[in-house]
């Protein structure tokens, strides 16, 4: 080795020092014990470079630098070849041949180790503190790899410029340091060619003062520089060292292996398995699917890294995940790739050393996990993120395909539920070169779909034949295939809920028990809570009889337990063991779902469960849990919310920390005292009472309606019952080898019990409310019922205090209990008495936060409750209704209230501090808004006028800061330098202007631009801007000396966008010449050419983590292009108007577009998938811009606004509705993926709502519908409403608002529809030209009426049903029998289209009316279609028509803004409902009240206006509407209504509500909401906030926009 070549020297001592830390076979444990004294604690201490604790490190290299470790006895026969460099090595390298041959451990070695991990962590910060303060800072190995490290962190154009300049600066730093850095001249030669070498490759990062001091030093040195410079512009992935395999000899595993893929084989042998199907992410459509197995093997041949699975709970990860290691291992042979499944809430902290500890539960030893660590590949599924709580990135903190690490694809699953919007970043893997970096194009991920008929139907075939089934009948014959299919299908609902595998497992052991106690099901009601109660009793008295059959053969003192736990009741003893079971696993045990027994947690709440006490271990063999070793936990984790949620409810308080059945399950000191504990358990249980509820108070008016209380077939008893009797542990016997015998479940691996994670100490349930739920779910007839209960009192103790948490974190458990509260009235009373004594207990203030926030999850609805003065801190109020209800003096801190119905809603004096609305104030300006942006450090955003105006506001006030006047014409663009101090703005005044933003100060204007400037923007490193101009070119500028650095002249058209990638190393362009292009941002040079617009293209958005790029343009479109090679992958269809801006999220995880017609659209930014729409300007969104540092995009529009929309938590929510919209695949991609389109519209997925929804200024278009209601009706039985719109027709409770069925059949777009007047069937019209005739208690389609020439715009039935009448748009109207289908009679007559139709009531002198375009209403004789005569006397067409219950009056709405009553027999107009109280647009809808004295009008002017027929008088405005009012429908009056009447809304907002008609005593009339179909935004209008206090100042903004009175107080 040569003395002018110290790379290679270098290299050579570093390599060395390595092998002086490589172990000579010996075990970690081993090392640390040969190791003495400080040296030892000097290592340990080091090994900080891994956990990266810069305090512990320097502790170590402290140490290290005073004692030097022993040196190896003997060199083995493989360093000979280091041996030779040592010998080779002289000259001025001594200190590289000492540290090379010397045999001693260097602290340099560790320290350089610590700053490569640094690096590559990004923690730049700490690297300084490093290279600064190390003890070994003064060593020239240290400072040679630290001069290295930096030049190669200015070669990798991974980092972003301004780290990439600030490295070299640094360099330059150091050198100028002279000897306080550096004594050897050798260091200093190196830097000095590092710097060169970084000047000649990359002049631009040596810019300006950084130029001027390298050349300094440059030309002050004469010796000559090294020539050699190997630095590599990325760090190389780690692969094994010959050299290090020749030192340790490889371990032996394959014996191993083959042991444990024949137990892991073996394990899986029993399970039932289908494969599952999946789709692409959360938002595409179920019906987009794919075999999952086929994805994930083609992942795992690709160059991917992660596989997320995401899926509802039960959806089927776990089987999948097991069934994958059981494929991997059958096809596994000596070299492949090793399949390892994890459990991971198994194994303690996961985040680090994941696959060590795993390895180490299987057996290995600590040489075959080195050798497999060095030289094998991996397949790691990890199952379970969701069950271990986890937050960070297990790929990132396991430093997977890392150099010197594990060679690893990963599969992780995760429950949907658990989590948030921006997730990915929890599971895209760190690049291993570019430090640290997130790179997207390593990951996929996939949802699993609900089963299929035929999956569902194919599950059950391999059910019924095996061999454990027969178990389930109980010696009855087994079913078939055929027989089971026909039993899901005959109760209703149930084929709905088996779509989830794990539902359908519990159906299919249920179902045995079920038909044995109820022969006629087809009355019964399947729910979800029905499912688990009857597979829970199911599975116990399996349990029973297995236990009674071994009985025989058992021990005296088993049989006697045994016989105590029957005569007690079995089943209540081994649910209450269950239920306190998993109130400790979620209070106890960090809702850990395994749990871990061995002997050294005897004396813990564990023994209680799993010590060897004959009584517990019946109990535990009785329930549904499985063990593996010393593991255990319940068969399924949703079994642990289930009976967590059952412990709750018998809890004196709902967040009780859980105690009370704790003490019945640990064992008695002796037996002798088992029946003196019984006698006193069954005493206090006799002499507990539950208090009578009292009841909120609620309106006097409101209809009562009485609930059934429907029992539960689980005993949950008030207390639970003794189960203290037990031996000693010395006498108890082995009752059961292992209980887990059940087929269906998947078993988890026996693991070392080091690796298992620890109980933490007992703490108080901590449990946050969480989002809004589905609504009640209630059955629309009396004939459909849930499954009868035996009856039980809940055992809610109103009278003891409560405990300072709020409840519920697992939003599963909340569900659980909301179901439990919709079929149980007694607990439902119970959670209201709660709120109500909050009113005057300050005590039971969070208990009652817990009740309404479950009673709001089951659909409890408060419209016009009392609830003044009611305690509810921190209580999640979200989605619920809340219509006039009185909330004075209530504590409301912390409350959630996103999406919340609280529409004159009474806050007097309320406290509503950090109240929670999801919403922010739109910001309303003086004129057009054209740009808007965020400044980098996202404080400030800019906001351009169409009069040439720039406003500055600060974002965390939204109060304005300054205001830029200088511009003449329209303000174009706006953009802020990186570092935050400068905005740079574009105008139509050919202008560039640039504005210091601390003071406002005009610094400089560039004139040279012919034409309008479009757009304007800074490089990423601030050193450039570029501006985009209407004569077809860019223009560049350098900002030193603002002299133009480039032009862009490819263009033919005006450039209307330019952008520069985060990375700067790409600039996009785009054009109303139709095209994108991509330019090297240095030279200029065009890249490449991107057609596909099919009109001009308006705007250009490079996202931050990949080389994705969107553009939008006039043709309606948004499109995603490959940045790399230019090629098209995506056409994102949805909006209807063109699009004027696309922006990528500072994650790059969504993309956002602004449209002309008025919506902001939501993509998934890495897929294209349509997520929610934005409604709420007024016109068209012209800009838009995402804040870098929190969820939160700004909307510019035409209409004078700026609109700020919370982002967290929603692109990815199946809550708001189904988008519309759709994506084209137009890339090369693998055939399973090639062409596919994802739309919008309705999803069969079930999946969990995962958070609050997306918050908007006005509300969300979110339905039950897709669009639009065109007409809604009531049954004259008063039982149910139908509604009507493009894509359905859809049947509702009439009296909760819960979804019935749907009915589909036309091929078009639905118009009409009308219920018969004995309320079985009903009629719809259609644009398919038809009419449909269903019956309405089966959901079946009859007749098709078909004859018309054009659409079907109006049918009625006659008031006997025998016949219908149509119209249509070819201007006739038809009647029909309804018994044939036949045509009756023929009306012409109308010279335009048929606009409404309707029969009169009156059976002596029935009347059809019509009315039409042509302006005019006919009236015709319905017995025999002659025609009597019109009523004349509107202006337009004739939208609606209205029959007085006796036919004698008929009202009319018009498109000409009036309403009209007519005199049937006179044909005069007694009242025209306009003037100053009427409406301003068209009245589209009109209907009579039942009592004939009220008449109500909707209109395109968003109303619904009550109306006295008498007197003609408006007695009340409904202005809670988003969009235009289509139809109206009053429901009959019954007794029980209490004369209260109700009406029914159908909306162009896609919502369906129903009203009361409030007539107080004072005759001030109020109309209140009684329910709702959608999820709309907050609503606030009117509510009252005088004195309301603690309200921050964004909420009093928002509240003051959305229409609220009165004024709030700040203390």
């Amino acid at each position: 080795m040569a003395d002018d070549d110290p790379y290679l020297l270098y290299q050579a001592s570093y390599a060395f020092q390595a092998l002086q830390y490589v172990p000579d076979e010996e075990t970690a444990l081993q090392a640390v014990l040969r190791h003495t004294g400080t040296v030892a604690e000097g290592v340990i201490k080091v090994s900080g470079v891994v956990k990266m604790d810069l305090g512990n490190l320097f502790d170590g290299l402290k140490q290290l630098q005073k004692t030097v470790s022993e040196t190896y006895d003997t060199v083995r026969s493989g360093f000979g070849g280091v041996r030779t460099l040592v010998q080779g090595g002289r000259g001025v390298f001594d200190s590289l041949k000492q540290g090379l041959g010397s045999g001693f451990k260097r602290p340099w070695y560790p320290a350089l180790r610590a700053a490569n991990n640094l690096a590559r962590d990004g923690r730049l910060r700490d690297l300084k503190t490093l290279i600064l303060e190390a003890p070994c800072r003064h060593e020239p190995e240290f400072q040679w790899g630290i001069s290295q490290l930096l030049g190669e962190i200015v070669m990798d154009y991974s980092w972003t410029f301004p780290v990439r300049q600030q490295a070299s600066m640094f360099l330059i730093y150091l050198l100028e340091c002279g000897n306080r850095w550096t004594e050897d001249d050798s260091v200093r030669l190196w830097m000095l060619t590092i710097l060169r070498h970084v000047r000649k490759s990359m002049g631009e990062i040596v810019v300006g003062e950084t130029h001027s001091r390298l050349e300094d030093l440059l030309n002050a040195t004469d010796d000559v520089l090294y020539e050699s410079f190997p630095l590599i512009d990325t760090l190389p992935k780690s692969v094994s060292s010959p050299l290090l395999d020749r030192v340790q000899p490889t371990a032996a595993v394959e014996r191993d292996l083959t042991n444990l893929k024949r137990k892991r084989t073996k394990d899986y042998s029993r399970t039932i398995y289908i494969s599952p199907n999946a789709k692409a992410n959360l938002r595409e459509k179920d019906r987009a699917s794919f075999p999952l197995m086929t994805k994930v093997k083609l992942f795992l041949k690709s160059e991917q890294h992660v596989f997320l699975l995401l899926g509802d709970s039960g959806a089927g990860k776990s089987m999948f995940n097991r069934h994958l290691e059981f494929e991997l291992w059958a096809k596994y042979k000596k070299g492949d790739r090793i399949p390892l499944h994890i459990n991971l809430p198994a194994i303690d902290r996961p985040d680090q050393g994941l696959i060590t500890k795993q390895l180490l539960a299987h057996g290995f030893k600590d040489d075959q996990i080195q050798e497999m660590k060095l030289n094998r590949a991996f397949t790691v599924i990890c199952d379970g993120y969701d069950e271990s709580q986890l937050q960070g990135n297990l790929y990132g903190s396991n430093f997977f395909n890392q150099p010197d690490q594990w060679n690893v694809k990963m599969v992780i699953s995760c429950r949907t539920a658990y989590l948030s919007q921006d997730y990915r970043w929890r599971f895209e893997p760190v690049s291993p070169d570019k430090y640290n970096a997130i790179n997207p194009g390593l990951f996929q991920e996939a949802v699993i779909v609900p089963f299929s008929s035929d999956q569902i139907t194919e599950y059950v075939g391999k059910f019924v034949h095996h061999k454990d089934t027969r178990a389930l009948f109980d010696g009855r014959e087994v079913w078939d295939v055929e027989e089971y299919m026909q039993k899901l299908r005959s109760i209703p609902n149930m084929m709905e809920l088996v779509k989830n595998p794990f539902l359908l497992m519990l159906s299919l052991r249920s179902l045995p028990s079920v038909y044995n106690d109820f022969p006629d099901v087809s009355k019964l009601r399947a729910t979800r809570l029905m499912l688990y109660d009857s597979f829970i009793e199911q599975w116990i008295q399996v349990s029973k009889r297995r236990i009674q059959s071994t009985l025989h053969s058992s021990t005296v003192e088993v049989q006697a337990q045994f016989e105590e736990l029957v005569s007690e009741g079995f089943v209540e003893a081994v649910m209450s063991y269950s239920k306190s079971l998993a109130a400790h696993i979620v209070t106890k045990h960090d809702n850990i779902p395994f749990v871990q027994y061995d002997k050294r947690d005897r004396g813990t709440w564990k023994e209680d469960f799993f010590g060897l006490n004959i009584r517990v271990k019946l109990l535990r063999e009785s329930s549904p849990m499985t063990r593996v070793g010393n593991q255990h936990r319940f068969i399924h984790r949703s079994l642990v919310e289930y009976f967590y949620s059952l412990a709750l409810i018998d809890q004196p308080s709902l967040a009780e920390p859980y105690t009370e059945l704790t003490d019945p399950l640990r064992p008695a000191v002796s037996d002798n005292t088992n029946n003196d504990m019984t006698a006193s358990a069954n005493q206090s249980n006799a002499e507990s009472k539950v208090l009578p509820p009292a009841r909120v108070s609620s309106p006097v008016s409101a209809p009562s309606s009485p609930k059934p209380t429907p029992p539960s077939r689980v005993s949950t008893p008030a207390s639970a019952p003794p189960l203290a009797r037990t031996l000693t542990p010395d006498n108890v016997p082995a009752l059961v080898k292992n209980s887990s015998s059940d087929p269906f479940e998947t078993r988890p691996p026996a693991r070392d019990p080091s690796t298992v994670r620890g109980a933490p100490p007992s703490r108080p349930m901590s449990l946050p409310p969480q989002s809004l739920p589905p609504k009640r779910v209630t059955p629309p007839t009396p004939t459909l019922t849930p499954l009868p209960r035996p009856v039980r009192k809940p055992s809610l103790n109103m009278s003891k205090p409560l405990p300072k948490t709020v409840l519920v974190k697992d939003s599963s458990t909340l569900q659980f209990l909301a179901e439990r509260v919709q079929q149980d009235e007694a607990l439902r009373e119970q959670f209201l008495a709660t709120i109500e004594r909050s009113k005057s207990d300050p005590s039971a203030a969070v208990d009652a936060a817990n009740a309404i926030t479950v009673l709001v999850r089951a659909g409890e609805r408060f419209n016009g409750f009392d609830l003044s003065g009611a305690r509810i801190p921190g209580a999640d109020l979200s989605g619920g209704d809340f219509d006039s209800v009185q909330l004075a003096g209530a504590d409301l801190t912390g409350a959630t209230l996103t999406r919340a119905w609280l529409r004159h809603a009474n806050f007097m004096g309320a406290q509503m501090k950090d109240a929670h609305f999801g919403e922010w104030p739109y910001l309303q300006m003086k004129a057009e808004v054209n740009t808007c942006a965020y400044s980098p450090n996202g404080q400030l955003l800019a906001v351009g006028f169409s009069g040439g105006a720039i406003t500055l506001f600060k974002t965390d006030s939204w109060v304005r800061l300054r205001d830029l006047a200088g511009h003449n014409w329209t303000v174009t663009y706006l953009s802020f330098s990186p570092d935050n101090t400068q905005l740079v703005s574009a105008s139509e005044d050919k202008l560039v202007k640039f504005w210091n933003v601390k003071t406002g100060v005009l610094e400089k204007i560039l004139d040279d631009q012919p034409d309008t400037v479009a757009c304007v923007v800074y490089s990423s490193d601030g050193d450039r801007v570029a501006a985009a101009s209407h004569d077809s070119t860019v223009r560049v500028y350098d900002l030193d000396t603002f002299n133009l650095a480039l032009q862009l002249k490819e263009h033919t058209g005006a450039v209307k966008s330019v952008t520069y990638s985060p990375s700067g190393g790409l600039m996009a362009t785009a054009s109303y010449d139709w095209t994108v292009r991509l330019w090297d941002p240095k030279t200029g040079v065009q890249k490449h050419v991107m057609r596909g617009h099919t009109a001009w293209v308006t705007s250009v958005s490079i996202s931050p983590t990949n080389n994705l790029v969107a553009s939008s343009g006039q043709d309606m479109t948004v499109r995603l292009w490959n940045g790399t090679n230019g090629m098209p992958l995506y056409i994102l269809k949805g909006h209807t108007a063109f699009v004027k801006k696309v922006s990528f999220s500072p994650s790059g995880h969504q993309l956002a577009s602004g449209s002309g017609d008025h919506t902001v659209r939501l993509w998934d930014g890495l897929t294209g998938t349509p997520g929610p729409v934005l409604s709420g300007h007024t016109q068209s969104v012209v800009t838009l811009s995402y804040s870098p540092n929190k969820a939160q995009i700004a909307t510019g529009s035409w209409d004078s606004t700026v609109r700020l929309w919370d982002t967290s938590a929603s692109a990815l929510l199946s809550e708001q509705g189904p988008s519309v919209g759709s994506v084209e695949n137009v890339s090369h991609l693998p055939p399973d993926d090639l062409n596919r389109t994802l739309s919008g519209g309705h999803s069969s997925s079930s999946s969990l709502n995962m958070g609050p929804a997306f918050a908007t200024a006005i509300g969300i278009n979110s339905s039950d519908h897709t669009f639009s209601f065109s007409s809604v009706a009531c049954s004259s039985d008063g039982q149910l409403v139908a509604t009507c719109s493009i894509d359905l027709v859809r049947l509702y409770n009439a009296k909760t608002g819960a979804s019935v069925v749907d009915l589909r059949g036309h091929s078009n777009s639905v118009t009409s529809i009308a219920f018969s007047h004995d309320s079985k069937f009903l009629v719809s019209g259609s644009y398919d030209k038809t009419a449909r005739i269903w019956n309405v208690q089966t959901g079946e389609g009859g007749h098709t009426l078909g004859g018309h020439t054009e659409a079907v715009t109006a049918v009625a039935f006659s008031p006997t049903g025998a016949h219908i009448a149509t119209g249509s748009d070819d201007r006739m109207v038809k009647v029909w029998a309804a018994r044939t289908g036949k045509v009756c009679y023929i009306l012409p007559g109308h010279s335009e289209v048929i606009k409404t139709l309707i029969y009169s009531p009156n059976y002596q002198q029935i009347h059809l009316a019509s009315g039409s375009g042509d302006n005019n209403i006919k009236l015709w004789h319905a017995r025999d279609g002659l025609f009597d005569r019109d009523l004349r006397g509107h202006s337009n067409a004739v939208e609606s028509v209205s029959f007085s219950s006796d036919g004698k009056k008929l009202a009319s709405g018009s498109r000409d803004g009036t309403a009209r009553i007519w005199d049937v027999s006179s044909s005069q107009t007694t009242h025209e409902l306009t003037g100053a109280t009427g409406h301003r647009n068209a009245v589209t809808a009109i209907a009579f009240s039942p009592n004939d004295l009220r008449v109500a009008t909707g209109s395109w002017d968003k109303t619904v206006k009550i109306w006295d027929v008498q007197t003609g008088e408006c007695l009340v405005t409904v202005k809670e509407f988003v969009g235009e009012v289509n139809s109206i429908a009053w429901k009959p009056l019954f007794p029980e209504d209490n004369g209260s009447m109700y009406f029914v809304t159908g909306c162009a907002d896609k919502s369906v509500r129903m009203w009361k008609l409030v007539e107080p005593e004072d005759g001030t009339y109020k109309v209140q909401l009684h329910w709702r179909s959608a999820f709309d935004g907050l609503m606030v209008s009117l509510a009252n906030v005088q004195g309301v206090v603690g309200l921050s100042r964004n909420n009093e903004n928002l509240l003051a926009q959305r229409g609220t009175i009165g004024e709030p107080r700040w203390y």
